[in-house]
C-alpha cells in the first residue's frame, strides 16, 4: 500500500512539470517555426517512453524491477544536469544580449525573423 502511495505523490510531480516544460520551452524559442519545430520535437522524444517502458520492463525483473527503476532513476538524473546545463546556456544568452547595442539588437532580430518569413 505504502508502494501505491508514493507513486501517487510521485505521479502527482511529473505530470505537473509538463505543462511547465512546454511553457518554458515556447517561451525560449523565437520564431513560429523554430517553436512548432521544438515543441513537435520535444512531443515525439516524450512519445518514446511509451516504447521504451516494455522494454526496460521485462518479466525476468519480477517482482523488484530494479533494473528498470535503476534506468529510470538515470534518465531522471540525466534530465535534471541537461535542465542545469540549459540554464547556464541560456543565462549566458541573456547577458550576452543585455549587452549589445541597439544596432546590433536590431540585426540580430532581423536575422532571426527571416526563419520565419
Amino acid at each position: 500500500m505504502a508502494i501505491y502511495m508514493s507513486i501517487s505523490v510521485a505521479f502527482c510531480g511529473v505530470f505537473s512539470a509538463y505543462p511547465l516544460l512546454l511553457s518554458w520551452l515556447t517561451n525560449n524559442v523565437g520564431g513560429h517555426t523554430k517553436r512548432a519545430m521544438a515543441i513537435s520535437l520535444v512531443l515525439g522524444i516524450a512519445q518514446f517512453g511509451g516504447i521504451a517502458t516494455p522494454l526496460i520492463y521485462t518479466d525476468d525483473d519480477k517482482p523488484a524491477y530494479r533494473r528498470g527503476h535503476m534506468i529510470c532513476g538515470g534518465m531522471i538524473a540525466g534530465s535534471l544536469i541537461l535542465t542545469i546545463i540549459l540554464r547556464i546556456c541560456l543565462l549566458r544568452e541573456n547577458n550576452r544580449r543585455a549587452n549589445l547595442s541597439s544596432e546590433e539588437y536590431q540585426r540580430e532580430a532581423a536575422i532571426k525573423e527571416l526563419c520565419d518569413r
